[in-house]
């Protein structure tokens, strides 16, 4: 199992209501294929490189030992909130539940 709990990216402190949102996306998912999700819906669900993350996601990988990975994969779960983790033999396992959008932040145009 790869889900971080305690780390600062962390499950521990999952609101009920934020729980019963996540759990509604994930559903929404299952009738969907791994292409259907990364690749017809990429703007929302995309890999990311290692290199690209924030500096806490960096050394948290680290700690984990779980830094000699090349990506991290993204799920949209709407608003700022994104579910990170790694797709390994057509599994998705969840690392980091991202509340404000900070592991990989975006790099607006224009502005």
């Amino acid at each position: 199992m790869l889900l971080d709990v305690v780390g600062p990216f962390g499950f521990a402190d999952i609101s009920e209501d934020l729980a019963l949102k996540l759990t509604d996306r994930l559903k929404s998912f299952e009738s969907r294929t791994w292409n259907e999700i990364f690749t017809g819906d990429k703007k929302n669900n995309h890999s990311n490189k290692i290199a690209n993350l924030c500096q806490e996601a960096k050394r948290r990988l680290r700690q984990l030992e779980l830094d000699d990975a090349d990506e991290l994969r993204s799920l949209r779960l709407g608003g700022k909130h994104r579910l990170y983790g790694f797709l390994r033999a057509g599994t998705f396992y969840i690392l980091w539940l991202d509340r404000d959008h900070l592991i990989y932040p975006s790099k607006k145009k224009h502005t």
